[in-house]
């Protein structure tokens, strides 16, 4: 099995953390992310890779486990307020606040701005989520997860 701290300990990762935790290169490993083999989120021209998500994947690929041990469930935004704001997102998608703040002024991450705040709900980033996921699922964790407590 895998070690995890090859992926560190930051909630995101680059395509070349990625490369290096699969020894592989990395136009293999961005071809793997551009194709769905790896778990990643397409947002606005980056992708987006949750360390967390990728532990979660590469689980489910070993050879050690019983199929009944076996979950891709992640909840990415479990440990964030249900209005996040431009730190926050800096925090989870592991950008810079120049990045955050295009983000949000072209309207790629949803939000809504009253004076100079920008406030993002959490269920309206689980959407984001969810629909730019590389994966075959049209739901993930974390939306599933918020839907049912806003219910």
């Amino acid at each position: 099995m895998m070690d995890d701290s090859l992926l560190g300990h930051d909630a995101t990762v680059s395509v070349n953390d990625v490369a290096i935790a699969l020894n592989v290169s990395r136009d293999t490993a961005y071809k793997w992310i551009s194709t769905g083999l790896v778990p990643a989120h397409r947002i606005g021209p980056s992708w987006v890779i949750f360390a967390d998500e990728v532990r979660a994947w590469l689980h489910t690929r070993s050879n050690q486990l019983i199929a009944s041990e076996i979950s891709l469930e992640v909840d990415l935004l479990a440990d964030y307020p249900d209005q996040l704001t431009y730190r926050d997102l800096m925090q989870l998608l592991g950008r810079s606040k120049k990045t955050i703040y295009s983000w949000l002024e072209n309207g790629i991450i949803p939000a809504y701005r009253v004076e100079s705040r920008w406030v993002t709900h959490k269920i309206d980033l689980a959407r984001l989520l969810s629909s730019s996921s590389n994966q075959a699922t049209p739901q993930t964790p974390a939306l599933s997860v918020v839907e049912r407590s806003a219910g």
